[in-house]
């Protein structure tokens, strides 16, 4: 009898590593010493690879992206972190790219596409634009 899928790469792995990663004596299995740090390792990637799953989910329906913004260059700094950390705060998965710019230049990107939503970003970004 062939053994279940699992327990095949299990033992794969074991072979790969050269060493055991679980005791398999009856009644119970455990973790060796050995599967005890592999695990300890094993956990954060697990875990970042989780939350790449979920950044990537976010992309679809366009809940991230990039916002390019102008600011005038006389606009103080506790100004512009007021903005971008209440931005962050409500719209973490979008990133800020701000540029120092008069107002005409303002207009001339805005018209050119320069500036706004990044493509790719969905259109509620546009209301968030319309905030700021």
């Amino acid at each position: 009898m062939a053994q279940p899928p699992l327990s095949q790469r299990i033992r794969d792995l074991e072979r790969e590593l050269g060493m055991r990663l679980f005791d398999r004596t009856r009644p119970r299995i455990q973790l060796t010493e050995a599967g005890a740090l592999l695990l300890e390792h094993v956990r954060p990637v697990l875990a970042g690879v989780e939350t790449a799953r979920e950044a990537m989910r976010r992309l679809q329906p366009g809940e991230a992206g990039v916002l390019r913004v102008g600011v005038p260059p006389d606009t103080k700094p506790p100004v512009l972190r007021t903005l971008t950390e209440s931005f962050s705060q409500r719209v973490p998965d979008v990133l800020i790219d701000l540029h120092e710019l008069t107002t005409d230049e303002q207009l001339l990107r805005l018209r050119e596409g320069e500036l706004g939503p990044v493509a790719g970003s969905d259109h509620w970004l546009l209301d968030w634009v319309r905030i700021l």
